[in-house]
């Protein structure tokens, strides 16, 4: 599932592609994908209009086209976008289409359609409507905060760094590498972490998010001593030469090393 460093190369992308240009249609392919305005209501607001500035909120991506409307995307498990020309490169599973003045379009493709397209008056409304918390990586996501919000949690420090009501951005491939650098085990309870622990685990935070935007999410572009380029159980860890293993956390797959992460309990 798209996570925030995936909404953020989303975001980058749109900036650099479809920002400031006219749109002249609105295609719906797929109405599954829609939140509370319909084809119709899409299609009215946005024709003529253009894409003015992008955020980010966690998972949600959100583009104004007017003073206090926003569009909504939020991937699901398989969106992304892409900006083409030519018929023969759009995407397989292109759920919403945006035609522009200059010949070009902007797909939402979501093969699994568990996404959503919509629009908002107000971020801010939006995010509490939706339960949404803060942007674990915007500037006023200090330590302090994530103190404030970890001291509230109990259970195991996996769920509750994916737990979006409180902090949005944050899903499983994700909330395992922040543990593996932070090196602490995922099963480790929250209640039972110090100061320290909570020092690490947001340092971490900041440093793999941060990290991943810059790889463009490619694993492979992430720093080898990183999990995501060994994320398979049975290899060796590349800090400690442990052991990569896998369980069931909350009913998430998740990877850690069954050595340098020490379980809190």
């Amino acid at each position: 599932m798209p996570e925030l460093p995936d909404v953020e190369v989303f975001r980058k992308y749109l900036n650099r592609t479809a920002l400031n240009r006219k749109i002249e249609k609105v295609e719906v392919r797929d109405k599954d994908v829609l939140g509370a305005h319909s084809a119709r209501s899409l299609q009215m607001k946005l024709k003529g209009r253009k894409f003015k500035e992008t955020e980010r909120r966690g998972k949600y991506m959100f583009v104004r086209f007017e003073k206090n409307a926003w569009l909504v995307l939020h991937f699901g498990m398989t969106g992304f976008l892409k900006y083409y020309k030519n018929e023969d490169q759009e995407p397989d599973h292109a759920r919403v289409i945006f035609n522009f003045a200059n010949g070009y379009k902007l797909a939402y493709d979501n093969q699994r359609k568990l996404g959503k397209v919509d629009i908002a008056k107000g971020l801010e409304d939006f995010a509490a409507e939706n339960d949404i918390g803060p942007d674990v990586l915007k500037d006023d996501f200090d330590l302090g905060k994530f103190k404030e919000i970890m001291d509230k949690k109990r259970g195991l420090v996996k769920s509750a760094l994916m737990d979006q009501k409180s902090m949005a951005g944050i899903g499983n491939i994700y909330s395992d590498e922040i543990l593996f650098r932070a090196g602490i085990h995922p099963a480790s309870r929250t209640e039972k972490l110090g100061n320290k622990e909570v020092k690490k685990i947001f340092k971490a935070l900041k440093t793999v998010l941060n990290k991943a935007v810059e790889a463009e999410v490619d694993p492979q572009k992430m720093p080898r001593s990183y999990l995501l380029p060994n994320r398979e159980a049975g290899r060796k860890c590349p800090q400690c030469k442990g052991k990569i293993e896998s369980r069931k956390f909350s009913g998430r797959t998740g990877y850690f090393c069954n050595r340098h992460q020490k379980k809190i309990s």
